[in-house]
Formats: C-alpha cells, sequence, structure tokens
C-alpha cells in the first residue's frame, strides 16, 4: 500500500531557525553600537569603499571537493580587519552584510541559502566586533593592535563555522526520521546545489 512519499524538500526549512536569531543579534549590535557612537553614518564613504571590497572578496571562491562533497573557502578576513581598524562597529556590520548580499545575490542562490549566509556573515562579524569592544583601544599599529584584529579574525571565523555546522544539523535531523517512514522506499538525494554541505557558500 503505497503512502504519501516523505519529502527530503522541508528540511532546508529549518535553516530559519539559525538565520532569524542571526539576524536579530546582528540588528541588536547595530542599534547598539550606534548607541555608542552616533556619528557613525559619517563614514559612509569608507563604508561603501568597504562594501566594494567585501562584495569582492565574498565573490572571490574557492572550490574544493572532498569525497563527493563541495567545501566552499571564501578568504574576506583582509577587507574585514581594514574595515574593523578604520571604520565605525555599526557601518562595518553593515557594510559586511550588504557585501555578502551582493555576493550572494549574484551567484543566484535559493532565498533560504542566500538569507542565512547573510545573517551569517552579519552575525559574525558582529561577534567579532563585540570581542573589539571587550579588548583594549586599537591605537597605531603595534603589537596590541594586531592581537585584538587577530582575536576578531578567529571569532569571526569560529562563529560562522559554528553557524554552518549548526544549519547543517538543524536540515539533517530530520533525515533518520525519513528514513524510518520508507524504509522501502530510496529517498532521492536533494542535487548538488541545495546539499546542506553546500550552505557556507
Amino acid at each position: 500500500m503505497s503512502g504519501r512519499r516523505p519529502s527530503s524538500w522541508r528540511s532546508p526549512e529549518y535553516a530559519w531557525l539559525i538565520t532569524a536569531p542571526m539576524a536579530l543579534f546582528a540588528l541588536g549590535c547595530i542599534v547598539g553600537f550606534a548607541f555608542i557612537e552616533p556619528q557613525w553614518y559619517r563614514s559612509w564613504l569608507g563604508g561603501l569603499a568597504a562594501l566594494v571590497g567585501l562584495a569582492a572578496a565574498n565573490s572571490a571562491v574557492l572550490n574544493v571537493l572532498v569525497r563527493r562533497q563541495n567545501t566552499f573557502v571564501i578568504v574576506t578576513e583582509i577587507p574585514l580587519v581594514l574595515a574593523i581598524y578604520f571604520l565605525p562597529a555599526s557601518m562595518v556590520i553593515i557594510a559586511v552584510t550588504l557585501g555578502a548580499l551582493v555576493a550572494r545575490a549574484r551567484a543566484r542562490m535559493e532565498p533560504t541559502k542566500l538569507w542565512f549566509n547573510v545573517a551569517k556573515s552579519a552575525a559574525s562579524c558582529a561577534a567579532a566586533l563585540l570581542v573589539v569592544a571587550a579588548l583594549p583601544d586599537i591605537h597605531g599599529a603595534g603589537p596590541s593592535t594586531w592581537g585584538v584584529l587577530f582575536a576578531a579574525g578567529i571569532t569571526n571565523a569560529v562563529v560562522s563555522h559554528v553557524a554552518v555546522v549548526g544549519v547543517v544539523v538543524a536540515c539533517r535531523a530530520g533525515t533518520p526520521a525519513l528514513s524510518r517512514c520508507a524504509p522501502d522506499r530510496q529517498l532521492s538525494p536533494p542535487p548538488p546545489s541545495t546539499s546542506p554541505w553546500d550552505w557556507s557558500s
């Protein structure tokens, strides 16, 4: 007796459980930093330059294939570190967010993955800026400055990877249950463009 075939296409919807909190976190940080630095918007020209650099860095993707799984490596640390050093925190988050949005929109990503990657970039940047705010102020180009910027870069990378792991776990959570519901059926795997392992693309 044939029943309704379980759908494997619903799993990407669980990504919003990760995307929405990250977006709210980034928005809260923008508001908080704007309250601390009310004149942040005067650095719009630097923010525009950072936006261009970050969009270009996000577009330069290194594709690594490991055991039939695509891994994408995107190097955004250089423009991010420069933006953190020269620009107000709120402007940095906005530039990072828009840069990620421009790059991902050009790649014609599906909406769920698009907004996840944009929120991931914004939240990772916001976390990095919180670390910078918690550490001694940046002055000049001495060892302490480089230490603070290094900590910011590490925080950005760690939060980004944690977000990817979180969304993969969320999207994979229902897979065993689906397999048990249809043991005699082989569920068709999603095409490569919708693989959970491509969430960081």
